[in-house]
């Protein structure tokens, strides 16, 4: 009997943790490449990495000490573990990569965020271009015309 409901009670847990985890799909992941003490070395890795690479990001690490350079995001870690060997086997990114989710990094450190920039309300009319005749007998037709006022 008592080991029935011992059964009953380690069952109950794991289904109560089952259902507390959230839906894979509902975690984004990231496959992390490297990590640098400094933000300059990471971005220049970011940068280097970038140019193979689509979806280059860098991150501070969750607790601030470092500066990840990641590829994603990833709609969760299957597919962020699919494109990692993806990667390995291509060699373009290191073969200690791993994955990791979205609550391990903090603040997004590159690219930075570009602002907005307003349109000109009116754009400067283009200059016509140059025009320039040339006389058959080899003198220029445009000698002696007086060039526009800007």
């Amino acid at each position: 009997m008592t080991i029935r409901i011992q059964f009953a009670a380690f069952a109950t847990g794991l289904t109560f943790l089952f259902a507390a985890a959230p839906a894979a799909s509902e975690t984004p992941a990231y496959i992390q490449l490297e990590a640098h003490s400094g933000p300059d070395t990471a971005v220049f890795s970011a940068e280097r990495f970038g140019e193979r690479i689509e979806g280059m990001a860098g991150y501070r690490t969750a607790q601030g000490r470092w500066f990840a350079v990641v590829v994603g995001p990833f709609e969760d870690e299957a597919a962020a573990n699919a494109a990692r060997q993806s990667l390995q086997a291509q060699r373009l990114i290191p073969s200690d990569a791993f994955v990791a989710t979205r609550d391990a990094y903090g603040d997004r450190f590159w690219p930075e965020a570009v602002a907005a920039v307003p349109p000109a309300a009116d754009p400067a009319p283009e200059a016509a271009p140059e025009v320039v005749a040339v006389d058959p007998a080899g003198a220029d037709a445009t000698a002696g015309v007086a060039e526009p006022q800007a």
